[in-house]
């Protein structure tokens, strides 16, 4: 009774923990201002309405001239937590998921644990767990629910292996097949290795029908899902960011790791919004000695607990923090060095956290032998010593050294019988101070504003800002911004019927990026692979692109004025011009190619775009400003028409004298193509379930 109070307790008070913020300040809500207000709540709008319509949503036309929604890796329209944007706005649905993550992953966390552990040692690590700083510092749409799926996935493997129940088979295909789509697909790619890994061990190291079982469900999984997985492949291999080296790295000497793991790096280092590269550093010393220590203690455990935790939990976060620090080996390793591999310690930490938890058992019932303790306590006061040594430490907070200090006093009293209780609270104590800067500094509690993390911000962020610009743009017209891409000016405009420029993602269309650089219309701000629309002013380039609108920093820009932009408003330092040519993202081009007939009967609905002509004249050329990708038909009065390839990649067509009607759809995947996937993985399932049932009878 006592562990399911308990852990009821900690998990409801870990997910109101998520949302302090959000009652402390007025219109603070639980999003991200980045990721969250720039793609999932747009996207996801978008994806939504073409569902509504029976579609499965592929194409995003409001954003970069036709981006991908499927294949881009972050929207996930189709995953388990976007249920709640059916029912309430972005921001509201976002925190509403915060908070049932939040106890969803100290559920799971706990029954993983339970594989190991008894239960005062699995509550203590399901807290760990949760606030392991590289998964704590990603609560966007597309990697929220990683943490919570990775674990049961793993409990499942585990029950499947014991029971092996064609039940227990079939839950585990429905929820790989959740966590597919739900989960960004570089996750899923790092989670199979620990799943196979795993289910090699808890089958006692044998290849027989229960260990192929995770492997079948995955196979099948791939399948019920191949539309999403396959658009992600086919758009990622034509991106910029195939051919990148990203996540390079704040904290990458062996100096500035060591530091970081007695001082969190906010206390040293400049703060960084996202500061991924640098939440390793909060592995602390406390941790690390236990998860030794731990090691050494599970001698007596089954052979299956051993090699499970050394090849799920240190190997890999060995070798993850050897790629971190040697960035060269990693830049060279094609397909690594366009991750971010210290995600590889979202699913290693766990294992690495059972360590602690045996380290706890032995010490709650003063059985830590003496052997481990005496180097535990050299180490600490080494560790402490060194510290002095550094020059960042000179103001170092006491919280810091307090954790360390207490590790050696509870190491110290556990030599002595009458003190062995004391010295167990301490060194829990010590545990329970780790995640406190974790806390502070990744939910913000030290900003003193709603705003500065990811964990929480403005009501207002959600949206194009400044808001009061839009009631100056005609719906189904473009807009460029000359704004830095992270700020998602014009990629919050989905909601608002107005299509947007600017590229941000991570599937930005490499072709197309580099004709808007060899043209000097665009400059990259970034990487990934993103740009905004910049000076010098090409107005016959931007009209030929369809760009209507362009928002600038400040009041005035006399290059604008003097090439007969128009000012409409200014707001909060932002102000909007309209292109002296009133284009539109459709119009009729002769035959010479020099004059432009700006259509305004179309309507971008879902995978199609809908338009009227008027009555023409001559054979003229059609320009959609919609990038060509794979996938495209197109009809004219409902007669099939090739689409021509301009130098650009927009789409266009060749229409006569007497055409009315061009219907465009995006339709990459055909119906009959997407349910042979759904009943190849129903039957892969069905009849694997089949082969157990009869094994079992």
């Amino acid at each position: 009774m006592f562990g399911k109070v308990a852990l009821a307790l900690l998990a409801v008070t870990a997910g109101f923990l998520i949302l302090t913020k959000v009652f402390i300040y007025p219109s603070c809500y639980s999003f991200d201002s980045h990721d969250d207000a720039n793609h999932a709540f747009p996207y996801n709008y978008v994806a939504r309405q073409a569902i509504t319509d029976g579609e499965i949503p592929t194409i995003n036309y409001f954003n970069n001239f036709g981006a991908p929604i499927l294949g881009d890796a972050l929207t996930y329209p189709f995953a388990i937590q976007a249920t709640t944007y059916y029912f309430f706005d972005g921001p509201t649905g976002m925190t509403i998921n915060r908070f049932i993550i939040g106890i969803l992953t100290i559920l799971a966390a706990f029954f993983f644990m339970r594989i190991y552990l008894s239960t005062f040692p699995s509550l203590v690590c399901a807290m760990l767990t949760l606030f392991n700083p590289v998964s704590f510092w990603y609560p966007v749409h597309q990697y929220q629910m990683a943490t919570p799926m990775f674990l049961l996935g793993i409990c499942l493997i585990n029950r499947l292996i014991k029971t092996k129940l064609a039940r227990d088979f079939i839950l585990l295909s429905i929820l790989f097949c959740i966590m597919v789509l739900s989960v960004s697909i570089n996750l899923i790619i790092f989670m199979i290795p620990f799943f196979i890994v795993f289910a090699f061990c808890r089958n006692n190291f044998r290849f027989d029908k229960i260990f192929i079982a995770p492997i079948v469900a995955l196979v099948a999984t791939l399948s019920f899902s191949f539309p999403q997985t396959f658009d992600f492949i086919r758009n990622y291999l034509t991106s910029a960011r195939v051919d990148e080296g990203v996540y390079s790295g704040i904290l990458t000497s062996l100096r500035e790791l060591f530091l970081g793991i007695a001082i969190p790096p906010g206390e040293w280092l400049p703060y960084n919004y996202g500061a991924q590269l640098q939440a390793i550093t909060y592995i602390s010393i406390p941790v690390i000695l236990l998860v030794i220590s731990g090691a050494l203690l599970i001698k007596k455990k089954r052979a299956w607990k051993q090699i499970s935790l050394l090849f799920c939990g240190i190997i890999p976060t060995f070798i993850a923090l050897l790629l971190y620090v040697n960035t060269d080996l990693r830049f060279f390793i094609p397909l690594v060095k366009n991750v971010d591999i210290l995600r590889v310690l979202w699913f290693s930490m766990p294992f690495c956290f059972v360590y602690v938890g045996y380290f706890i058992a032995y010490a709650r019932f003063g059985k830590i032998p003496s052997i481990i303790s005496i180097p535990v306590i050299i180490l600490s006061i080494a560790s402490l010593l060194l510290l002095k040594l550094i020059p960042e430490s000179s103001d170092l907070n006491p919280l810091h050294s307090l954790a360390i200090i207490l590790i050696i006093l509870g190491s110290i009293f556990l030599f002595f019988q009458q003190a062995k209780k004391t010295g167990f609270l301490l060194i829990l104590l010590s545990l329970l101070l780790v995640p406190i800067p974790i806390i502070v500094r990744i939910l913000g509690l030290n900003i003193g504003s709603c705003g500065g993390t990811q964990y929480s911000t403005d009501l207002a962020a959600a949206k194009f800002t400044p808001y009061g610009l839009t009631a100056f743009m005609e719906k189904g017209n473009r807009i460029a911004t000359e704004i830095h891409t992270h700020k998602g000016h014009d990629l919050r405009v989905a909601q608002d019927g107005i299509l947007g420029s600017d590229a941000r993602g991570i599937a930005i269309d490499k072709k197309f990026g580099k004709y808007l650089e060899n043209k000097k219309l665009v400059f990259v701000d970034q990487v990934p692979y993103g740009y905004y629309f910049a000076r010098p002013w090409q107005t016959n380039e931007l009209t030929k692109l369809g760009i209507r609108y362009l928002v600038i920093w400040g009041e005035h820009d006399p290059e604008l004025d003097s090439k007969g932009w128009i000012k409409l408003s200014t707001e909060q330092n932002h102000s909007l011009f309209e292109n002296p040519d009133r284009p539109t993202p459709i119009y009729l081009l002769d035959k010479n190619g020099e004059n432009r007939i700006f259509l305004n009967d179309y309507k971008f609905s879902g995978n199609h775009i809908d338009v009227n002509l008027p009555n023409i004249s001559s054979q003229s050329t059609l320009v959609i400003t919609i990038l060509n990708k794979y996938g495209y038909n197109a009809t004219i009065d409902g007669k099939k028409r090739p689409i021509i390839n301009l130098e650009s990649g927009l789409i266009s067509l060749n229409v006569n004298r007497g055409d009315h009607h061009v219907d465009i759809r995006h339709l990459p995947y055909p119906w009959y193509l997407v349910a042979s996937g759904i009943i190849f993985a129903l039957a892969l399932i069905f009849v694997f379930s089949l082969k157990l049932t009869r094994a079992k009878s």
